[in-house]
């Protein structure tokens, strides 16, 4: 807050440094900042079940969901032509239309 009005996470490594971004988030105050969480459902790994993790941490701290996204796209894969097809939903989600 204070510095962005939006988020855009596509594809977050929640699994880096022990997934302290969990803590962080849990701590965070968004007030009005717009958060858009973003993963593919063709993505390897932990990225899906991490990805929910991080959505649901911010959303159990904030006041108004509203603000908050979270997308798992049907089979996308972890690509930039995958985020790409997505990018105008997500602008619109953070920025309107």
């Amino acid at each position: 807050p204070g510095r962005f009005e939006g988020l855009l996470v596509a594809s977050p490594s929640v699994w880096w440094d022990d997934r302290s971004i969990l803590e962080i988030a849990a701590d965070a105050d968004l007030g009005e900042t717009r958060v858009w969480i973003d993963v593919g459902s063709g993505e390897n790994g932990s990225m899906v079940p991490d990805a929910q993790d991080l959505y649901e941490t911010l959303l159990a701290g904030t006041s108004d969901p509203s603000r908050l996204r979270y997308l798992e796209a049907r089979g996308a894969t972890h690509h930039e032509l995958a985020w790409a097809a997505r990018f105008p939903d997500m602008l619109r989600f953070l920025y309107g239309d």
